[in-house]
């Protein structure tokens, strides 16, 4: 078996109003066995509680802070709020540094296998 070589951020963003989507994210992940070995989860906090927070930590998730001013005025004007988790992606390498690899979920994604998450990392079990 070949080890995994790359830090891979599995990456999701909400904030208050989808946190319900996202811990059945985080919960379908950890089922699978992630976090793991060259593995984070990793949330980009949009707008959630403290107590949301608190449960993404419990639950081995990174947590970290939508740097808006890497997303253009132009485009934060037209949009709402919880829609940054939508333009932002393009600058995930700036929002989350030290990462090889970035694998973006919607929060309301459910996962059944990791097959997608190896296929794409180009891991194996």
């Amino acid at each position: 078996m070949q080890a995994h070589s790359l830090k891979t951020a599995i990456v999701f963003s909400c904030d208050e109003n989808y946190i319900a989507l996202a811990k059945g994210l985080v919960l379908a992940l950890r089922a699978l066995g992630y976090p793991r070995q060259g593995f984070d989860l990793v949330l980009i906090d949009i707008g959630c509680s403290q107590k949301s927070l608190n449960w993404m930590e419990a639950n081995e998730v990174v947590l970290r802070s939508l740097k808006t001013d890497l997303i253009p005025k132009t485009i934060l004007s037209v949009i709402e709020p919880y829609q940054r988790a939508l333009v932002m992606r393009p600058w995930l390498p700036e929002i989350l540094e030290g990462y090889d690899l970035y694998i973006w979920f919607d929060a309301d994604t459910w996962l059944q296998s990791d097959d997608v998450i190896k296929v794409i990392s180009g891991s194996q079990k």
